[in-house]
């Protein structure tokens, strides 16, 4: 209860608290990181935000919902922006300034254990079909891999690509189990039905700051980030999202 009652404060900061730093934040809808739940922005991300923000003493900032190749974009040109859940790998490293981190992830390809694909262990991975995010880190390792374009299907939402795996116009999807084991539920499929069948890689979870984001307050950002990482309250946050 302790993680909550910090939380809830960190979220209802009087107005009266000034703050060093105006900064636009973009997500995007993936539970259990960031999410609407009952009409308010909910998940590991958020939660860990506020906590920042409060560490900070500052004042919670505008956090904007949207498309993730959309707020992917935003946050390369617009100044004063960041965005998160962001996956920090070396093709975009020097795209943002970053603040580490979130969580830890293993991507890996997900299949239905009912749709009898067969996996045979080949690296050749253009034989099969796959569904992603727009612009995820998963669509960036598989086209790392060598999979053609024509062989990866790009959606705005991650629950539309698991859409596609269960009707079967795809063989694999690009996922965390993590994120599986809370959307696949959302929309009627059982997480214990998928199989993971190829590990495309390890990524850091991070905040990402436009490149023109003063250098300094987003050392401060990430000391205070670390700081909570390193607590009993983080393993706590995580345990409110059954991870």
């Amino acid at each position: 209860m302790h993680i909550l009652k910090k939380i809830v404060s960190a979220a209802l900061l009087s107005l009266t608290v000034s703050h060093s730093y105006a900064i636009d934040y973009f997500t995007e809808n993936l539970a259990p990181y960031n999410y609407y739940e009952n009409g308010r922005l909910s998940g590991i991300s958020i939660d860990l935000l506020r906590l920042v923000w409060e560490e900070l003493g500052e004042q919670p900032q505008q956090v904007q919902m949207m498309e993730w190749s959309k707020a992917y974009y935003l946050t390369q040109y617009r100044p004063n922006t960041a965005l998160f859940l962001t996956m920090r790998n070396p093709k975009r490293e020097d795209l943002f300034q970053w603040a580490c981190p979130i969580m830890h992830a293993e991507i890996s390809l997900f299949s239905l254990k009912e749709n009898q694909t067969k996996w045979d262990g080949s690296t050749d991975l253009n034989q099969y079909q796959f569904a992603v995010v727009s612009g995820s880190v998963g669509e960036q390792l598989l086209l790392e891999k060598g999979v053609d374009f024509e062989n990866i299907h790009s959606t705005d939402e991650f629950s539309k690509a698991v859409t596609l795996l269960k009707r079967a116009r795809v063989d694999a999807i690009a996922s965390e189990q993590e994120v599986i084991n809370i959307v696949a539920p959302k929309i009627g499929i059982n997480p214990a039905s998928f199989k993971n069948v190829y590990l495309l890689g390890q990524a850091q979870g991070c905040f990402a700051f436009n490149l023109k984001t003063d250098p300094k307050y987003i050392a401060k950002f990430e000391a205070a980030l670390q700081k909570i990482v390193a607590t009993p309250e983080y393993q706590e946050i995580r345990n409110n999202y059954g991870l």
